[in-house]
């Protein structure tokens, strides 16, 4: 389905790699390695239109920086400490890093964690999967597959669990209801797949990766709604550009760690792994 002739109603993005097998099979409802203790049921996760796509990419690139900035504050805090040297340097590497994830925690709630050097880590880490990421576009009946009314399971353990509430606002917005589903993170009903016959690959002209479709996506937004507003997506998008025009010195610079580099792109905010 091109986008230049025709915008579907309802996405999902995966990795490239799994393209045949999802001609084959379908879309499974699953649940993804890191969404394990937090989702309830298997599912398959999709966004409605062309603006929630992009708040789903925003919100990716939050993860990444709350991945990355996890790593560099207990670095800093532990940074020339020992553990193995003696039982009390064990004890303060401990202490150094129990105080390091409490400030990262609290910098997440409000911000401070997007610094200059962990957005160029995320915009790295970003480009570097969307480009092997592809769209879908799904063929799905309200009530027979899904229902914005249904629990998301994210939010509710969230709400549960009130000190982790903000944290997770940083990524999801503004939370204020447990039931009801974001129209950027939707799913089936708990065990409810997609059969091949309902998805079709999603390209803007002869182009199919992610970076590709998101960049239309934006431009197009962009354009047509006065009030966008996504200042770390626009960001992200300037550096799009400064990578594909070869001018990345900034980016090159920045190196990412092991534990940005697990983080998905498919699991916990949304679980789009199949």
């Amino acid at each position: 389905m091109d986008l230049k002739e025709n915008e579907p109603r309802f996405y999902h993005f995966t990795k490239t790699e799994n393209l045949d097998s999802i001609f084959e099979r379908g879309l499974d409802a699953k649940i993804g390695d890191n969404a394990k203790g937090v989702e309830h049921s298997k599912k398959v996760f999709f966004v409605e239109g062309r603006e929630n796509v992009l708040k789903l990419v925003d919100s990716w690139i939050r993860w990444f920086i709350v991945r990355y900035q996890r790593v560099a504050y207990v670095k800093e805090a532990v940074e020339g400490i020992d553990p193995k040297e003696s039982p009390l340097a064990d004890m303060i590497y401990r202490q150094q890093e129990k105080w390091a994830l409490a400030k990262h925690h609290k910098d997440v709630e409000s911000g401070a964690v997007e610094t200059e050097e962990a957005k160029m880590a995320a915009f790295k880490k970003m480009y570097k999967d969307w480009k092997n990421t592809s769209y879908l576009a799904l063929d799905l009946k309200e009530g027979k597959d899904f229902s914005y009314d249904d629990i998301d399971d994210a939010k509710e353990w969230n709400v549960k669990n009130r000190d982790n509430l903000k944290y997770l606002e940083y990524m999801y917005g503004k939370i204020d209801k447990v039931d009801g589903l974001e129209k950027w993170n939707l799913h089936t009903f708990a065990g409810v797949g997609v059969s091949p016959k309902k998805i079709e690959q999603v390209s803007v002209g002869d182009k199919t990766d992610g970076i590709s479709i998101v960049q239309y996506m934006y431009e197009k937004e962009k354009k047509s709604n006065p009030e966008f507003n996504m200042p770390l997506l626009d960001e992200f998008m300037e550096n799009v550009k400064k990578i594909e025009a070869g001018k990345v010195d900034d980016i090159k610079k920045v190196q990412t760690n092991s534990y940005l580099e697990n983080a998905g792109p498919y699991g916990y905010l949304i679980n789009q792994d199949n």
